[in-house]
């Protein structure tokens, strides 16, 4: 046995032991999944296991009895990162729609501040994105080692749960027993009745990508089509365009979230039908972290990483139409959807980014008449200005705002218009004269931070051109301005582009109201009963706004002299 997890303790019994690397399968009661690296032994005749993992899959298996469900997880430390990423996706897909009453562990290599290792790595982010979009908390205790080999050591096995049993687990420690491998032996007992199984470890909208049945899609998509053209305005073909696509969604595909997911057909397309598991996963669950859940905590941090900007107004005004308005084309379209990358985490409305580009390709009139009712109108979309907040820690113990990364999930519609806005203000934010500055080498095609070396030394080495007497001394100053993308005064941004970058007015119109009333929605807890803190401002880190930002300002000034 490589490694061992052992102790669930219900009405007295020991009935579950969880192993990974096992040398060889022992009895019927032991279940093993496809590849024979995970395990579980059921020691216990007291509890009938009521299902399990059929048929097995590798990387994981799965027993059900006594109103829990048990996973063993063993990913290959010797794995590269898209066989690890490829391992959790297909856990995620597993584990989508499964009642709470849920204990996972998970062998792998992933190393994260979160279950008590001294650093985080990329497989620790994937795995821990993971857990929160699924509403799972780590249960492990303490910085106690978990794999020893000599002097040294790492944790890199945990043990998860849902919020069926998130305050049942007591007692986990790693054992000093003899385990005949570098891997400890864990213990922990799960007390207390079996949770009640009305909750769903899911979130509650989303449809499962791998389900998708394109033709029923279009069908039905196609059906309903006319009645974004009768909506009056930009506001209202918004809305309407995402209850059409919505409803074109649950007649192809199937709800996350509501009871067990019937298994997809086959597909051909291997990488399409796989899903993307770090990203993709980002987080579309609620917070299961106590310091978060205090409200006050909870306002501090968000204030520290998304301010709040001042309030503007603007004068209405009428929609322009014609030459003073040129019109989104097919062409400015298909080049978006290309940029829009499938297996990314949904915003609040759930459609997945495959839909988006489902659509763009099938019904781009469709689109075009809603983005371009949103150009000449001047707005951008009530709806898309919603974004889900995730805030992801950095390190333990908390100390504030610092202590959290934070994620905005979007709107896919939302993304395309933001790219396709995108495509007509590069030409302005990259023109020689009125450009930006040929110093700003961030967020731009074709530069890079190996440009900006290359200027800096470039800039010393002409200093010291020449004699010892006519060679200049050189002085280097690196600024670090904290949060610098977030805090970014977005009146200061609007101005440039409007006076220095002299972009039209009716492009400037619609990032008026890009910036305008935007929403952040923030889940407090892991019940899901309370509704979502909304936050009145907020906006994603777009790479126009990024640049346009670090135009304003210099990080590093070069100075000879």
């Amino acid at each position: 046995m490589h490694a061992g997890q052992a102790g669930l303790w219900s009405a007295g019994q020991l009935f579950p032991t969880v192993v990974s690397e096992q040398w060889r399968n022992r009895t019927s009661s032991w279940h093993s999944d496809a590849s024979a690296t995970a395990a579980i032994y059921v020691l216990s005749t007291q509890h009938r296991v009521i299902g399990s993992s059929d048929p097995p899959v590798s990387g994981f298996v799965w027993v059900e009895l006594a109103g829990l469900r048990i996973y063993s997880c063993n990913f290959s430390p010797n794995s590269d990162l898209p066989q690890f990423e490829d391992d959790l996706g297909r856990l995620e897909f597993g584990l989508r729609g499964v009642k709470i009453g849920t204990c996972i562990v998970v062998s792998g290599d992933a190393k994260s501040v979160s279950w008590g290792s001294s650093i985080t790595d990329r497989r620790g982010i994937l795995l821990s994105e993971l857990a929160a979009s699924l509403q799972l908390t780590p249960a492990n205790v303490g910085n106690e080692l978990t794999f020893r080999r000599g002097a040294g050591g790492s944790v890199v096995d945990v043990t998860f749960s849902d919020d069926g049993i998130v305050g049942r687990i007591n007692n986990w420690k790693v054992l000093d027993d003899y385990s005949h491998s570098d891997h400890q032996y864990i213990w922990y007992e799960i007390v207390g009745a079996p949770a009640g199984r009305g909750g769903l470890i899911a979130d509650e909208i989303g449809w499962c990508i791998r389900s998708l049945d394109v033709l029923v899609f279009k069908e039905t998509f196609s059906a309903g089509g006319g009645t974004v053209y009768s909506a009056s305005g930009a506001e209202a073909m918004v809305e309407v365009l995402g209850v059409l696509t919505k409803r074109a969604c649950d007649s192809a595909m199937t709800r996350r979230g509501r009871g067990t997911m019937r298994r997809p057909r086959p597909q051909k397309d291997c990488a399409e039908s796989r899903a993307h598991p770090g990203v993709r996963q980002k987080l579309r669950g609620r917070s299961a972290d106590p310091y978060l859940d205090d409200p006050e905590n909870l306002k501090t941090v968000v204030d520290g990483l998304l301010p709040e900007h001042p309030e503007r107004t603007r004068a209405l005004e009428v929609p322009i139409d014609g030459e003073d308005c040129p019109l989104f084309q097919k062409g400015e379209l298909e080049r978006a959807l290309k940029g829009l990358k499938a297996h990314k985490a949904p915003g609040p409305d759930g459609v997945p980014n495959e839909i988006v580009s489902v659509v763009g390709r099938a019904f781009p009139n469709v689109l075009l008449d809603v983005y371009n009712a949103c150009l000449r109108e001047g707005t951008f979309g009530g709806v898309w200005k919603r974004q889900k907040l995730v805030l992801i820690p950095k390190k333990r113990p908390v100390v504030g705002p610092s202590s959290y990364r934070p994620l905005c999930m979007l709107d896919g519609f939302r993304k395309l218009l933001e790219r396709l806005t995108l495509q007509r203000l590069q030409p302005f934010l990259e023109d020689d004269a009125t450009g930006l500055s040929p110093l700003q080498y961030g967020f731009r095609q074709g530069r890079s931070t190996i440009h900006a070396v290359n200027h800096v030394l470039g800039t010393v080495r002409s200093a010291w051109e020449g004699s010892v007497k006519r060679s200049k001394h050189v002085a280097l100053v690196a600024l670090n301005i904290r949060n610098a993308f977030n805090s970014a005064r977005w009146d200061n941004i609007l101005r440039a582009v409007g006076e220095d970058y002299r972009v039209p007015r009716y492009l400037t119109r619609l990032l008026e109201s890009y910036f305008e009333d935007r929403l952040l929605e923030y889940w407090c807890g892991t019940t899901g009963a309370a509704p979502p803190v909304i936050f009145p401002r907020g906006d994603s880190c777009r790479a126009s706004r990024r640049a346009l930002s670090s135009d304003q300002s210099c990080g590093t000034l070069c100075m000879t002299g």
